[in-house]
């Protein structure tokens, strides 16, 4: 990550996965690669089957974003080797994520998705929520810094309550939500035993999110997996009043 290869150490790259069985992680965040680079990686990891982990996030300013994320996405349709696919910084919308998801319902292997620091609004985790309905493989999925609000939280709370169980990991820091979706998600969690770590800190937290969250905490009910040490915040008392403070 990091490395300035630009168009012709992407396409030096993605010509060595065409021969290479061995590699299993291409972090190739921050590299000023194009479309044409992701458009080359995405075409060869259809047929490689040794990457594990992807990194193409903060990529350079792309031209022709839909056309990407419908190369990625065919990737993913018939790949069985990728466990982890980090798109950070990459601008998508929710109109990419709406093509995403199409293809996602045929992958088997993808257990971790970074879709931080995007556009997604609430649509988009709608969209989400549509798939994970379905889905059985993703363990950890990263929205942090979006603007999917309470509505878009109360559709995946939806589907992590009745249909997912197999969702382990929900970040959703920095994304404009405030007591109406943040209660719907612990009141969902209250019917799901998979879901053990939560990150919300960048919220809106007022007294009804404190109070309730610090309740669950102490009670700990019946099917609530959540635990303490996989959340990014933790309740305190002043004046008889419950606050939250981040935990790093």
């Amino acid at each position: 990550s990091g490395c300035k290869l630009r168009l012709k150490g992407g396409l030096a790259v993605a010509s060595m996965l065409q021969v290479n069985q061995s590699l299993e992680e291409l972090l190739l965040s921050s590299c000023d690669i194009n479309t044409d680079v992701l458009i080359a990686l995405a075409t060869v990891l259809c047929f490689n089957q040794s990457v594990r982990i992807l990194d193409i996030s903060r990529t350079l300013s792309i031209s022709r974003q839909n056309e990407t994320t419908i190369y990625l996405g065919r990737m993913l349709k018939v790949n069985n080797s990728l466990n982890e696919l980090r798109i950070s910084k990459y601008g998508l919308t929710d109109c990419d994520i709406l093509e995403l998801c199409g293809f996602l319902k045929d992958n088997k292997s993808l257990r971790h998705i970074d879709l931080s620091c995007n556009k997604l609004a609430q649509d988009g985790a709608k969209f989400l929520s549509q798939l994970l309905k379905f889905n059985t493989t993703l363990k950890q999925i990263d929205l942090t810094a979006n603007m999917i609000g309470d509505p878009g939280l109360i559709s995946l709370s939806e589907v992590i309550r009745t249909y997912n169980s197999t969702l382990e990991i929900l970040k959703i820091g920095y994304n404009n939500i405030g007591d109406t979706g943040l209660c719907y998600l612990f009141n969902s969690l209250l019917s799901n035993d998979t879901v053990i770590g939560l990150s919300i800190w960048g919220n809106k937290f007022g007294p009804i999110t404190c109070k309730t969250l610090s309740s669950l905490l102490e009670t700990i009910p019946p099917r609530f997996a959540l635990d303490r040490k996989y959340i990014d915040v933790v309740p305190y008392s002043v004046e008889g009043k419950i606050y939250l403070a981040e935990l790093n």
